[in-house]
């Protein structure tokens, strides 16, 4: 049976307590993200933000559902946001990243983070902001009533004039998976437009990264899926050295991958996921 979000919810409470049970450098060195997204998602995020000329340096960025810190890292090593909000409804993420990046009077960045859970109905955390940053998160909500509220969640902290950005898979007909509902093109426009958002720009971001879920049916396309998880599996069992020599190849094989896609069709209709970037009608 497909799970529900509190399903979904109850499992990363479980999940996120044993990766924070490691090391420090054990988070920091995840080993797709850590290792292959500066090299790759990362250099397409941040180009996808200055080109859009979303207001990052300077500006106030909210991160929902900033986990592990992936994007917590990216913001305050990329750019020079005056502050920096994680949203996450795990207490271990919160708890965990309060610790690696505490507030500290006079630092360039304002680092706070909350325990919040966004599909609350009317939850506001009294604050506004030039970036709302919610990655992999709008998918893992497959209760439509819980999605709407989400999506006014986003429309109602972002700035005038601000930006959110999301990642999307964006296929043509909406399906669901055991923890996702990913929902279509039309139907997400849809109802991001119900709380008074629209898409202004999309970009192809990554395919080995997030399985191509947008084109591929898994079971029609094992092989596919098979060798996708096989390279991860790689470079997560990887030495040290070996690592050296799979890391560029890998980043280099993810970008020849996403360009050749991005070259034949446009970027909405590209397999992975996408960059949607949403701003106030």
């Amino acid at each position: 049976m497909a799970m529900t979000q509190d399903d979904i919810k109850k499992y990363y409470e479980i999940e996120w307590p044993k990766l924070f049970g490691k090391t420090a450098s054990a988070v920091l060195e995840h080993p797709y993200f850590r290792q292959i997204g500066p090299l790759t998602t990362e250099l397409i995020h941040e180009a996808f933000l200055r080109d859009n000329n979303v207001k990052v340096d300077g500006g106030r960025v909210l991160d929902v559902g900033c986990g592990w810190g992936r994007w917590t890292y990216f913001y305050s090593t990329k750019f020079r946001p005056v502050s920096y909000v994680g949203v996450d409804f795990v207490p271990a993420s919160v708890e965990t990243l309060r610790k690696q990046f505490p507030a500290v009077e006079g630092q360039p960045v304002t680092f706070t983070f909350h325990q919040a859970d966004i599909t609350e109905a009317d939850k506001d955390i009294g604050e506004r902001f030039d970036l709302v940053n919610i990655a992999n998160v709008l998918f893992h909500i497959p209760e439509d009533d819980k999605y709407d509220r989400a999506m006014e969640f986003l429309a109602r902290h972002v700035n005038d004039g601000g930006a959110v950005v999301t990642t999307e898979y964006l296929p043509e007909v909406t399906f669901r998976t055991n923890m996702m509902k990913v929902r279509s093109r039309t139907e997400f426009e849809q109802r991001a437009r119900r709380v008074g958002l629209k898409t202004v720009a999309v970009r192809a971001d990554s395919f080995f990264a997030s399985h191509p879920f947008a084109v591929l049916d898994q079971e029609k396309h094992a092989n596919i899926f098979r060798a996708i998880n096989s390279m991860q599996e790689i470079l997560e069992k990887a030495d040290a050295p070996s690592r050296q020599v799979l890391r560029p190849f890998f980043a280099h094989l993810e970008k020849c991958v996403v360009e050749y896609f991005g070259s034949k069709v446009d970027a909405t209709q590209c397999p992975g996921q996408k960059l949607v970037l949403l701003r106030k009608v």
